[in-house]
């Protein structure tokens, strides 16, 4: 996202009853770019029911060895 920096809260508006998923297609993000996700510091899926005021922590998926 230009002009933030890592870690830097960014506000976005979802209609009642949006889901992870409707909020990576908002922020076009692909599931595929996303391995983990927290929701106010829980683990949750795609199928998460976002309320408001939640704060969503996307993680890519990281290779190493």
């Amino acid at each position: 996202m230009p002009h933030k920096r890592f870690g830097e809260p960014l506000g976005v508006e979802l209609e009642h009853g949006s889901t992870i998923k409707d909020l990576l297609e908002k922020m076009g993000i692909p599931q595929d770019q996303v391995f983990n996700i927290l929701v106010d510091g829980r683990h949750q899926t795609f199928d998460n029911v976002l309320n408001e005021g939640e704060r969503v922590s996307l993680f890519p998926p990281v290779g190493g060895g």
